[in-house]
């Protein structure tokens, strides 16, 4: 029989053993135990994914589930069918889970458009979609509808008038023109603000009512 003093000193031997084989095997579990993030999911893009659009598009947006680390690499192309890259400048991040990006003017055509951000749990996030861009069809219309015809008999005014019509009808078609890009320009900035405040932001509390 062994004596108390005996398993006193084995016991003070095996309590620090005992320690770092559970400080080990806590380690050897901790990466197993810790849940990795899911895959972020796209909530939306604009253009929407495999649409086709006729209005003009001056930014695409891509939206997702899972907050992005701004200024961490995130890029945004926007390429055609050709190769030829279309995006301007670094994207934005809105509302911490959209992804903007302004691109130049898209002709007719198939676009694809790829993304890639860092999330913020350190993992990178990156996908990609499609979209078609058409002519408008009142475009159409007006490209395949013949000219307008000269009415017969017409001449250069009388000799002695002082009303130049060629130079007022110039003057008229500038005038028009300026009018028509300030008005298409006010649009366009509306259209885009009004997109951008209906985009979805981050909510730090998923289950719980925004």
């Amino acid at each position: 029989m062994l004596s108390p003093c005996i398993v006193r000193r084995a016991r003070r031997r095996l309590v620090p053993l005992v320690g770092l084989l559970a400080a080990a095997a806590a380690l050897l579990a901790g990466p197993l135990a810790t849940p990795a993030l899911a895959e972020p999911v796209v909530l939306q893009t604009v253009p929407e994914a495999d649409t086709t659009v006729t209005e003009p598009v001056d930014d695409v947006i891509i939206s997702i589930n899972q907050q992005i680390e701004r200024g961490r690499n995130e890029k945004v192309e926007v390429i055609g069918t050709d190769g030829t890259t279309y995006q301007e400048g670094r994207p934005r991040v809105l509302g911490g889970i959209n992804l903007s990006q302004k691109t130049r003017e898209l002709p007719p055509g198939d676009y694809r458009v790829t993304w890639t951000a860092v999330l913020a749990g350190g993992e990178v996030g990156r996908g990609e979609f499609s979209f078609t861009v058409a002519v408008p069809e009142d475009d159409e219309a007006a490209a395949d509808s013949p000219g307008t015809e000269v009415a017969a008999g017409a001449g250069p005014p009388p000799p002695g008038s002082s009303y130049d019509a060629g130079n007022a009808g110039v003057w008229l078609v500038l005038a028009l023109i300026g009018l028509g890009s300030l008005s298409l320009s006010v649009l366009l900035f509306r259209r885009r603000l009004k997109r951008e405040m209906e985009l979805p932001s981050y909510n730090p509390y998923p289950h719980d009512p925004w």
